[in-house]
Parts: C-alpha cells; sequence; structure tokens
C-alpha cells in the first residue's frame, strides 16, 4: 500500500489525476472485526493517512464507490477525506433506455417502441442485471440465426416469470398495493416506488420521527394484511414481517421513547416482554391501527385495484404512477405483442408483461 502511494503521488507530478477505489467498503472498519481487527486497523489508518495526512495528495483526486455506506470507516468519511457523499440510485426509464441500447450493443435492431418497453420491463434492475438479461437475449438470437432486437430482452424478463404461480402473484400484488395506497392516502413517510418482482415498497423516512407520523406508519404496516383481507377474503403469512414490524415499533413508542401510557420513562426492552400491562397496551394499539386499516382499504377498495392491477401489468410502478393511479382511473387495456420465433420454433407472446404460451 505505501509503494502504490507513493507511486500515485509521483504521477500526480505530471498532472492531476483521478483514483477510483471500488468496493470502498471492504477496507472495513475499527471496532468491529473481532479478532482481526489489528490487521484491519493497520489497513484503515494507512488510508487515513493517504487521504489526509502529513504527505500531503496534492493532484489526487479520490473517488470511492461502494454498496454499504454503513461498512465504511466514518473517519473515512469526515472532511478533508471522502466527504462528498452522492447517492445514485436505480435508474429510471430514460436512463434505462440507454444502459439497454447499450448492452444490447451496436448491432441490435431497435425501435422507439421496443426499445422503451424493454426499458419499462427491466425497471428495478441494476445494469449489471441488465446485462446478464442482455447476454441471454444475444444468445437467443444467435440461436434464431438473426440480430438481437428489444422485444428479445423483454421476453427473457418475462420468460424467468413462467414459473409463477398467477394466484400467488395477485396476493403479493394486493399486498404491496395496500401498502402504497396507505402511503399515500394517510401522506405517511414518502413513496418512492412498488416493484412487484421484489415484493417491496419502499419509502424514503425523516431520521426524526414524532407520534403522529409513527402512528400512520403502523397503519401503513398493517394496510397490507387490511388489503388481503379486504379483496381476497383472507390474509397470508406473507403477513408476518409486516405484524411484526408494528408489534416492535408500537412496543419501542410505548417503552423506549416515551409516547404511551406508561409516560415520560425508557424501560429496557426485555423487561417489556413478560409485562402484561405492555402486552396490552401494544395488543390495543394494533388492533385499533388493524381497524383504521381495514377502513383505509375498504374506502379505498378501487385504488388498491388499480395499483394490483398495474403491478401485474407492469411489475414496477414509481411514486408518481401510483399517486395517479390513486387519484383516478388507469389507463386502457394492454396491448398484445407478438415477437420473434423463440426456440423450438415456439412463438412467445406477451400480454400485460406476462409471458404465455409453451415453455422454452
Amino acid at each position: 500500500m505505501t509503494k502504490l502511494f507513493d507511486a500515485w503521488r509521483k504521477k500526480a507530478e505530471k498532472g492531476p489525476i483521478i483514483l477510483f477505489v471500488d468496493e470502498i467498503d471492504t477496507i472495513g472498519r475499527r471496532n468491529g472485526n473481532g479478532h482481526n481487527e489489528s490487521w484491519f486497523t493497520s489497513v484503515i489508518n494507512a488510508w487515513l493517512a493517504f487521504l489526509d495526512g502529513a504527505v500531503p495528495r496534492d493532484g489526487i483526486v479520490v473517488v470511492a464507490a461502494t454498496n454499504h455506506p454503513d461498512r465504511v470507516d466514518p473517519a473515512l468519511r469526515r472532511p478533508g477525506r471522502l466527504d462528498r457523499h452522492v447517492e445514485l440510485p436505480m435508474p429510471d426509464v430514460a436512463a434505462l433506455t440507454s444502459i439497454v441500447r447499450a448492452h444490447l450493443g451496436a448491432d441490435a435492431v431497435l425501435t422507439d417502441d421496443e426499445l422503451a418497453e424493454a426499458a419499462r420491463a427491466c425497471r428495478g434492475r441494476s445494469p449489471a442485471e441488465i446485462g446478464l438479461l442482455a447476454r441471454e437475449a444475444r444468445r437467443i438470437a444467435r440461436w434464431c440465426g438473426r440480430r438481437v432486437c428489444a422485444s428479445d430482452l423483454t421476453d427473457v424478463v418475462a420468460m424467468g416469470r413462467a414459473d409463477e404461480v398467477p394466484e400467488t402473484m395477485r396476493r403479493i400484488a394486493v399486498h404491496e398495493a395496500g401498502h402504497a395506497v396507505a402511503g399515500v392516502l394517510l401522506d405517511a413517510d414518502t413513496l418512492t416506488c412498488v416493484d412487484l418482482d421484489a415484493g417491496r415498497t419502499s419509502y424514503t423516512r425523516l431520521s426524526i420521527d414524532t407520534p403522529t407520523a409513527l402512528d400512520k406508519r403502523v397503519v401503513m404496516m398493517l394496510s397490507a394484511r387490511a388489503a388481503e383481507q379486504v379483496l381476497l377474503g383472507e390474509v397470508s403469512t406473507g403477513c408476518a414481517r409486516d405484524l411484526e414490524d408494528a408489534t416492535l415499533l408500537v412496543s419501542d413508542m410505548r417503552a423506549t421513547w416515551g409516547m404511551g401510557d406508561a409516560g415520560l420513562v425508557s424501560i429496557a426492552t426485555a423487561a417489556t416482554i413478560h409485562d402484561p400491562r405492555h402486552q396490552a397496551y401494544v395488543r390495543r394499539t394494533l388492533d385499533a391501527a388493524y381497524a383504521r386499516a381495514v377502513e383505509l382499504m375498504t374506502g379505498g377498495r378501487n385504488a388498491v385495484e388499480r395499483v394490483a392491477d398495474a403491478l401485474l401489468r407492469q411489475r414496477y410502478l414509481d411514486a408518481d404512477e401510483v399517486r395517479a393511479l390513486v387519484a383516478g382511473p388507469m389507463a386502457g387495456p394492454p396491448r398484445v405483442r407478438r415477437t420473434a420465433p423463440m426456440m423450438g420454433g415456439a412463438i412467445k407472446r406477451v400480454v400485460g408483461g406476462r409471458a404465455t404460451g409453451p415453455d422454452v
């Protein structure tokens, strides 16, 4: 490392350079590495000295990347070191169009409509994941003896869902639609997206919450269960994590944050496990929140159905699309698209984003 640092400084004497460090979280962080602590400490201290030590690094701009910023040692992120932090979200449709075009290659047959459809089919995926899908699309095109086209990529995405059980996917769509619609109607947190393939509704939350915001969040957590009950007639085990999260949140509100009938006191979590008064309070609070969630899903049933149907068709909805669906009726029925022959001479059709026809 010392030799590398010296070499970079010598190179910077001829002109400014950019040093890119990928996966910087793998350097580790101090005070959390067990019996390897002494090794990690030496490595991190060396980087700290290089970034902001006695020997200057004039002419060297250091850029680092990570998917886990919480694992980066805080000292590396302080002023004078890696002090400017930029979060790169998953690409939107406009960016995905360029990513799909790049991964399919210069020899691909691309039309604007098919390219836009492929970009939408890839929403929620990283560029690396799209690269893997594009390689499979090119393989299919080679097997067919023709140039790859954007519809090949759309078909590959759909083929990955060939084993899906329609009833299960409908339940997941209703579940996530319940979360999303409740978040919009309650104005709780800030909706980011709903991803059917990942089974996730994402929100951006403030670092500090009030009792009003927390009460809304509990209702939103339970609204997916309420949506299943109202629209499908019964709930499923897929609601278990939501109930666990809601229970822990209500418990913290009463025992840790002084927001319940226990008054202004912070009680150790272990002390609440066998406390009947605490358990009764949490149960009453959850029952009341669930009743509100059922009422919310009953009144907003049409909105939940619109969002669930759109999820089954598009697989991924951003916040603006969800709000538009909650506010009014969705667009017309999806068109049926006939694509190029696949392996075995079978013809695949994509109806509403779901592949039909012979399995490949």
